[in-house]
């Protein structure tokens, strides 16, 4: 996957704290709307939830998301932009900025791993008592 220079523009208001960029269709590499991707720039990158952006020459994304990729608003940068896999998109969920987002993903989480535990507890005591 190569690089596309872009220009760094503001995220729009629902956009904000949500860990989602607006990126122009051509520039996505047949990345779909709302996938996860790994969006590098600045030797830096972060996962992002990727959405449609009407100029192809820009790149929106929110303060938390300029932050962690080391850029600045207005200014022109080479950025890439790669389809996550399955380990990139589980930690968007658990790390992204959106309470909205890493709460459900956490108790789902624990929901797993406390739900394993008791599969395994279960299946040891019914060992123990037919042993018995």
């Amino acid at each position: 996957m190569g690089t596309v220079e872009l220009r760094v523009a503001k995220a729009r208001l629902p956009d904000t704290a949500r860990d989602v960029v607006r990126v122009h269709r051509k520039h996505r590499n047949g990345i779909g709307r709302h996938d996860v991707a790994k969006l590098s720039a600045n030797g830096y990158s972060c996962y992002v939830s990727v959405l449609g952006a009407e100029d192809e020459n820009v790149i929106e994304m929110d303060l938390d998301t300029r932050l962690d990729l080391g850029v600045m608003f207005d200014q022109t940068y080479e950025f890439s932009l790669a389809r996550a896999g399955k380990l990139g998109q589980f930690r968007w969920y658990l790390d992204s900025n959106s309470p909205a987002v890493w709460i459900p993903a956490w108790l789902a989480l624990w929901s797993v791993i406390l739900g394993a535990m008791g599969a395994v507890f279960g299946l040891v005591s019914l060992v123990l008592v037919l042993l018995d």
